[in-house]
């Protein structure tokens, strides 16, 4: 692995919110050689050291392995982006989606002209795609979409799995009304608990199948703003949290996406690999899709994105 060159970053968000981040370069001193930034953000219930951590191989440090600086959010409420003050604080999805434009001008500030990437597992995904959805001026270069899906039928094209799904976030619901919030480390499911107040949010989704703000901003309808060629990374070992079906339901109404499927359909060099939701950036496994999604970029980068979003090129 090559040596990495790391600054921590600290912003703060509305209400006083710390918001924290990392940014890691390439020690080799790129400069206007480099491909670009990628801000690349992690899902709910975990912070960005399921994509990046120095001591093993990982998505990130493949994107550094080529060349790209990386800047790491950890979104409000997650890793180091929470205090003492803000220990039991609410945060709500719209909370989330805000943070993502305070990061967004961040990165313009690092990556002074060069190109900016955006990269999202689960949770940061749909955020950023919201907020992008709603600023259409402010769009990266290219996106990765890594298990990306809101629950609700809208893009659900199976009854029987969104009626199991409805079934699961109510009793969820019953579990964080008790409790005051999504107690993810008591149940071992993720280092970071969740705010009552976003739970409820992200459940308000598939109880009214609307993916919208609080003020009544249509998030799916504002996916056709969203123009950046933008590659859907979606796996038949993720079966229940985000489908490849649910997923590529949710892709269809972002202009210029590229689904890459891993398992069935996947190309011959990633035959065999069809990893679960977290699988798909924490098991070393991964590694040949964590090159080709670099490839993606870099081939992004060296041919200034054509309508139809580039070629890979592990």
């Amino acid at each position: 692995m090559h040596t990495v060159v790391t600054t921590p970053i600290d912003l703060v968000g509305h209400g006083n919110w710390p918001l924290h981040g990392t940014l890691c370069e390439p020690s080799t001193g790129l400069g206007a050689q480099s491909p670009g930034l990628v801000v690349a953000g992690h899902a709910m219930m975990v912070d960005h050291r399921t994509l990046w951590r120095p001591d093993r191989r990982c998505l990130g440090n493949t994107l550094i392995e080529h060349g790209f600086s990386l800047l790491l959010p950890d979104q409000r409420g997650h890793g180091g982006s929470v205090d003492t003050a803000h220990a039991k604080a609410p945060w709500s999805y719209d909370d989330l989606v805000e943070d993502v434009g305070l990061w967004w001008q961040k990165a313009q500030a690092i990556a002074a002209g060069r190109p900016i990437y955006w990269l999202g597992h689960s949770l940061w995904g749909h955020v950023s795609l919201a907020y992008f959805g709603s600023h259409a001026a402010r769009l990266p270069s290219a996106f990765v979409a890594i298990a990306v899906n809101v629950w609700g039928r809208q893009f659900e094209p199976s009854a029987l799995i969104f009626m199991a799904q409805r079934l699961l976030m109510a009793g969820a619901d019953g579990l964080v009304q008790l409790v005051g919030r999504m107690p993810a480390r008591a149940l071992r499911i993720g280092p970071c608990d969740e705010s009552a107040t976003y739970w409820r949010d992200l459940s308000g989704f598939a109880r009214s199948n609307r993916w919208q703000s609080r003020q009544g901003l249509d998030y799916a309808d504002n996916l056709r703003n969203v123009t950046m060629p933008t590659l859907v990374v979606v796996s038949d070992g993720d079966r229940w949290l985000t489908r490849p079906e649910s997923a590529m339901s949710f892709a269809a109404r972002i202009p210029k996406s590229q689904v890459l499927r891993l398992g069935r359909s996947a190309p011959a060099e990633l035959a065999g690999l069809s990893p679960d939701h977290m699988g798909l950036v924490t098991s070393s496994t991964s590694e040949p899709i964590w090159r080709w999604i670099a490839g993606w970029l870099t081939a992004a980068n060296a041919i200034g994105l054509g309508d139809a979003g580039p070629s890979p090129r592990p």
